[in-house]
């Protein structure tokens, strides 16, 4: 992306290595933890996403990525959807807007092994040009992951706020 001469050239780089590094991140985590067969930590999987979404953002936005994340172990199977869900709205975030800040954070529920995943950014709120990248590029691939999570991902866009449920393993 870097000796792309065309702006649009460099940003469709930046979003083919946002996707390929998050598939890299759920194999890295979850090789790491075959040993002990405990499956994967989510709160580090999240810090390797937020690090290559400021990696990879456009590079005079200096986006801010937090991370608040309960420590919670969850399967393979789980971890991709969620790498990918994170993936795809943190892009469609510094689409809309990147000058602010994203936060991604997970809270283990009373229910017995399922915790919730947030992602908030006042980016996510309502406007026209989220509406118009939801329709045209977003919309379908968001609903697809949260599918394959088998849970309705939430969107309040007075918050800027998308939120799903997921199971874990402890």
């Amino acid at each position: 992306s870097r000796s792309a001469e065309a702006p649009a050239a460099a940003d469709a780089y930046r979003s083919i290595q946002r996707r390929v590094d998050a598939l890299s991140a759920v194999h890295r985590n979850h090789f790491a933890e075959l040993e002990d067969n405990e499956g994967i930590a989510l709160r580090p999987l999240l810090s390797e996403l937020a690090a290559g979404l400021r990696g990879t953002s456009p590079l005079d936005t200096g986006v801010s990525v937090a991370v608040h994340a309960m420590p919670v172990q969850i399967e393979q199977d789980v971890a991709v959807p969620i790498a990918f869900l994170l993936t795809e709205i943190g892009e469609l975030a510094l689409l809309t807007d990147p000058q602010r800040s994203l936060t991604f954070s997970v809270e283990r529920l009373a229910e017995d092994k399922l915790a919730e995943l947030t992602v908030q950014s006042d980016s996510l709120k309502a406007s026209e040009r989220l509406s118009t990248l939801l329709e045209t590029r977003f919309g379908r691939i968001l609903t697809g992951l949260s599918r394959q999570l088998r849970q309705p991902l939430r969107h309040d866009d007075q918050a800027g706020r998308y939120q799903i449920l997921f199971p874990t393993l402890d």
